[in-house]
């Protein structure tokens, strides 16, 4: 159950609820997936949600790498999604994660 809302909460780019579930659920944000074994940062990158993304990675510690069962990282996602901001934000190393503003 709370997998699902935080799958939710990605998807919808609702980075306050799902700063709130992680005081308490951490782990849940980093391990979340659903039936197509997308992960948070996945749902977030596919909507185009930036800030959400961008929390994911630095926050939440989700990994960039992950796989879902059609071999997509978040990256392919958000290339095949188009959107611009999160493909470039997916693309800076961890170090330079902090001055991807922009």
């Amino acid at each position: 159950k709370l997998q699902k809302k935080a799958l939710s909460f990605a998807d919808d780019g609702n980075t306050f609820a799902l700063r709130d579930l992680s005081i308490v659920h951490s782990e849940t944000i980093r391990t979340a997936r659903d039936e197509n074994e997308r992960s948070c940062l996945h749902l977030a990158a596919a909507g185009g949600h930036y800030q959400c993304c961008r929390w994911l990675l630095t926050e939440a510690y989700v990994s960039r790498d992950v796989q879902d069962s059609e071999n997509q990282s978040p990256l392919d996602v958000a290339i095949k999604s188009g959107h611009e901001k999160v493909i470039a934000l997916l693309k800076v190393t961890q170090s330079n994660i902090n001055s991807a503003e922009g």
